[in-house]
């Protein structure tokens, strides 16, 4: 987990634009992050080689959320994630456990929650809520965090809040990790693209047509196409 201040300043576009489901991708600046040194050069570096990404996604939050992670597959993966409004410990901003990426306190962990369902009552909810220790992640507009994909995280006591993240992936080394990695980019595909206007709202398609004007995109959309990503159904249409 990591934190830090790159001078995001698009949250205005972001709210102006008035789509909360995938706006941020539509804004040529929010769309360029994907391969803007800041994001991909620090994702290389924490997952230790070449990334490809995954759909960048704005969010709009309007309740607390769990102790979860976000990988169901088993893949390797780094997520950003940017508020567009001051978080602090009452207000919603995102709870960590450092170390739960590593298996073993995953399991603890996991053990731990297992040992605690069902819960019933709101009052329960927020026993086991408080009951794990989480480090408070407090940021104002233009800081980003950075946390592991299987880094257990909640938030507490938030109402409406903003947000634009984007997923790297290691790149896949064997057939099982392709696999993998196939699987959790076409979740997030699904997810993202659902009731969608392509046409209005382009997202990929910019970005892969924009790739000679950056250096840096063209070898991404190529280890994207080595591994498979691009063949994945219904890419073309909204890739």
């Amino acid at each position: 987990m990591c934190a830090g201040s790159v001078g995001l300043t698009f949250a205005e576009a972001f709210i102006r634009h008035g789509r909360l489901a995938e706006a941020p991708a539509a804004v040529p600046g929010l769309l360029g992050v994907l391969d803007d040194p800041r994001f991909i050069d620090a994702a290389e570096r924490l997952l230790g080689g070449p990334v490809i990404p995954e759909c960048p996604e704005g969010v709009l939050y309007f309740a607390g959320a769990g102790w979860h992670t976000d990988d169901g597959v088993g893949v390797r993966g780094v997520k950003f994630a940017a508020y567009f409004g001051e978080l602090t410990a009452d207000t919603g901003a995102l709870r960590l456990v450092p170390g739960s990426h590593h298996p073993e306190q995953h399991a603890r962990l996991a053990a731990y929650r297992d040992r605690q369902l069902p819960v019933r009552t709101a009052a329960e909810a927020a026993a086991y809520q408080a009951s794990i220790p989480g480090y408070v992640a407090a940021t104002s507009p233009g800081d980003v965090i950075a946390f592991d994909l299987h880094t257990w995280h909640a938030s507490v006591g938030g109402r409406d809040r903003l947000a634009w993240t984007a997923v790297y992936q290691r790149c896949p080394q064997t057939a099982a990790e392709r696999g993998r990695t196939l699987r959790s980019v076409h979740d997030s595909f699904e997810q993202a693209f659902r009731g969608f206007d392509r046409g209005r709202y382009p997202i990929w398609r910019d970005w892969l047509g924009g790739a000679a004007g950056h250096p840096r995109r063209a070898p991404v959309i190529e280890r994207m196409r080595q591994a498979g990503v691009l063949d994945l159904p219904g890419a073309r249409d909204g890739w």
